[in-house]
């Protein structure tokens, strides 16, 4: 007993049936021709493939990428991430997805529990808009002040808590997306002006794998894992008072501070992606491609094996499948048996 009131009462999740927690799914590209899909459209007419990329290499070119897809949204913007900090990249596409609920604009944002702590009243009072909705994906329910914190309190929890989202994705209007491997934060987008900026790289995607994306997207979020932010955070103030709060806290952040160090983009080496969606033309290259994810009840702990369609087994069949060449982009690759499989048989 002395155990369980040192992990805050043995609080637990809320009773999920009484949440009432609506489902939703990705709207419709085609139904409704929006300004990205059209431009969507039009770098895929100029492949002869079903979907179409463009890489994102710069940091700062790919946090202008989603600021820019924010504001021509017209529809739809669903947010997929592992972390996003309190900081001026945070903040900055916290607040252009406020302002483009602002014009009408569905919101989901999909993220986390883990690293939520220096976002987190950020993200309780974004939810307060209307056209917004915030999830936490597999959330903490004791102390919530750090990821330490978390983490003790959780101690008992282990088999639940120790299951994390990593996927991350940003689908406009379900025509133009930006996948890969960048978290949202100063240090993802070269913009951390002390300590670590990360080299890392995303793809601006467009076509058939967009759909697909969404898909995925909406599998997590009408998961039992997905949990409405104002469920697990208790919110201070009415939904007015919340909103000027974030507002209040989008303005403070956003704008670095002085003496914050931008890194300098090299010069255009790779095109303008924002250029190009304001002038409705991008330059993208063609290919047959498909999106994929583990399922959502990995997040369970369900042990997925090889199951067909798991990015574990999807990667160790284009090994076996592989006849000249297999290239690979990846931060980490643990190849497990199957993998090893792949790898020998093709030497």
């Amino acid at each position: 007993m002395s155990a369980c009131a040192l992990l805050a009462g043995c609080a637990g999740l809320p009773e999920r049936l009484s949440l009432a927690v609506p489902v939703s799914t990705a709207i419709d590209g085609a139904a409704q021709q929006t300004r990205l899909g059209a431009t969507a459209d039009d770098a895929l007419r100029r492949t002869a493939f079903t979907s179409a990329f463009r890489p994102l290499p710069v940091g700062p070119e790919a946090y202008r990428t989603l600021i820019e897809l924010a504001a021509q949204a017209e529809r739809s913007l669903d947010l997929q991430t592992f972390e996003l900090h309190g900081d001026a990249s945070g903040a900055g596409v916290l607040a252009a997805l406020r302002d483009a609920a602002a014009r009408s604009v569905r919101v989901r944002i999909l993220i986390d529990d883990l690293h939520t702590d220096g976002a987190e009243s950020m993200l309780s009072d974004l939810a307060a808009f209307e056209r917004v909705e915030v999830r936490l994906v597999n959330p903490f329910t004791r102390l919530r002040g750090s990821r330490a914190a978390k983490l003790l309190s959780s101690l008992d929890e282990l088999e639940r808590v120790n299951h994390r989202m990593h996927n991350k994705q940003f689908i406009a209007d379900n025509a133009l997306a930006v996948i890969g491997g960048r978290n949202i934060g100063d240090a993802y987008y070269m913009r951390a002006a002390t300590g670590v900026n990360f080299i890392d790289l995303d793809l601006l995607a467009a076509g058939a794998v967009v759909r697909q994306m969404s898909a995925s997207f909406d599998e997590y979020w009408n998961s039992e894992f997905a949990w409405p932010i104002d469920a697990i955070v208790a919110s201070t103030g009415d939904a007015a008072a919340r909103r000027v709060r974030f507002d209040e806290a989008a303005l403070r952040l956003a704008s670095p501070a002085p003496g914050h160090a931008v890194v300098a983009q090299p010069a255009q080496a790779f095109g303008s992606v924002p250029d190009e969606l304001r002038a409705g033309v991008l330059q993208m290259s063609g290919a047959d491609a498909d999106a994929v994810a583990d399922p959502a009840d990995k997040l369970a702990g369900t042990r997925v094996g090889n199951r067909a369609g798991t990015v574990r087994a999807t990667i160790g069949a284009a090994g076996l499948a592989s006849r000249a060449e297999v290239f690979m982009v990846s931060t980490y690759y643990i190849p497990g048996r199957i993998g090893m499989e792949s790898l020998r048989t093709n030497h």
